[in-house]
């Protein structure tokens, strides 16, 4: 069997490479991406539009979530029973739309309640909370054999959370609206 990778024992040369090699990897990938999309466009949509690619200098970000936290908070209260909250929170993706649309042309197209989370001021989509509760309760508990009842409900607030707007790829995504689950789990 072999050791992990260790950074405390042996060449720091060996070990820096054996880290760094990834990241080199992933940065000649990335520089690839450009000729790629040459090759791609050139050949299948042609000249022309390989001609506006090449004299874009905007380069559409749309999974650019600045600052994501999510937090998870457990007690038991007894051996059998527990109980949990989760908290999840994101700063809001980057919008692009153009400057002709305007906001009625939107609200009909996505709804009031839809661009009501997008800040086209600022480009983003607006910040999303969701809380989510769970708890859990062993019915059965037999040497490794055990039998959970498991209950769950995902965004108690039932908050509109919009994830994406009018995104490139990715269109626009709204998160799940509240939402129960009941399970049972049986680990043997």
């Amino acid at each position: 069997m072999r050791s992990p990778a260790s950074l405390t024992r042996g060449s720091i040369s060996r070990g820096l490479l054996i880290f760094a090699l990834p990241i080199l990897f992933g940065n000649v990938l990335q520089s690839l991406n450009g000729s790629v999309n040459a090759i791609w466009v050139g050949r299948f949509l042609g000249e022309d539009a390989l001609s506006q690619l090449e004299s874009s200098d905007d380069i559409a970000i749309t999974q650019d979530q600045r600052h994501t936290i999510r937090g998870r908070v457990r007690y038991d209260i007894s051996p059998r029973v527990w109980a949990a909250a989760t908290i999840h929170y994101g700063s809001g993706l980057p919008v692009e739309i153009d400057d002709i649309v305007d906001e009625n042309t939107l609200a009909s197209q996505y709804g009031e309640d839809i661009l009501a989370r997008v800040n086209l001021d600022t480009g983003r989509v607006r910040p999303n909370v969701a809380l989510d509760l769970g708890s859990s309760v062993t019915l059965w508990r037999e040497t490794q054999r055990q039998l959970h009842l498991r209950i769950e409900v995902a965004n108690v607030t039932n908050r509109l959370n919009v994830i994406n707007f009018a995104g490139i790829f990715s269109g626009t995504a709204v998160a799940a609206p509240r939402s129960a689950t009941v399970g049972l789990q049986l680990e043997f």
